[in-house]
């Protein structure tokens, strides 16, 4: 089944929580927007196009925030644009809910706006973290992998940053 979640307009925090093979959020505007999975493995997430504010509405001061409950899931962030973003403009936390081990099968980011995000604390910003998820993000010790090197290279080069931005 897919869930589409497209054309609102909230002033705050839009939570989607999904139990579908495909999630489609798009052309929404929000404070922040999270989705949350139901262990389905293999399953697809898409945030096309939604207009991210930011603010003291946003409950945890990220732009996108995305809790999988999934391996082998595909994520897809295109053509969005954040501003005003308090922490993390894209947020992935791979463990789920702590009690799931996650990983990607894939992750696109590319065609975003990157206006202004970390403003409540620049050194420790980041247009895009994820973290434990068992195959792009180490745990504290482990060495940075091939394949996180190569989503960061990839999502620096596809994305556009406001001046200073892209650096972090």
């Amino acid at each position: 089944s897919t869930l589409t979640v497209k054309g609102f307009n909230a002033t705050g925090h839009m939570f989607i929580c999904a139990a579908d093979q495909k999630v489609v959020v798009e052309d929404n505007t929000a404070a922040q927007i999270t989705v949350k999975t139901f262990h389905i493995d293999g399953m697809s997430i898409i945030v096309n196009n939604n207009n991210l504010t930011g603010g003291e509405e946003a409950p945890q001061g990220n732009g996108v925030y995305i809790v999988p409950n999934a391996t082998d899931y595909d994520l897809t962030i295109t053509g969005n644009t954040f501003a005003n973003i308090q922490d993390h403009a894209i947020h992935v936390q791979g463990s789920g809910d702590g009690n799931a081990v996650t990983a990607a099968k894939s992750i696109t980011v590319t065609g975003n706006i990157f206006t202004s995000y970390g403003l409540n604390d620049e050194s420790n910003r980041a247009a895009f973290k994820i973290w434990a998820d068992t195959k792009l993000a180490p745990n504290g010790t482990d060495p940075i992998k091939d394949a996180a090197k190569a989503l960061a290279e990839s999502i620096k080069t596809n994305n556009t940053f406001a001046e200073g931005m892209a650096e972090n």
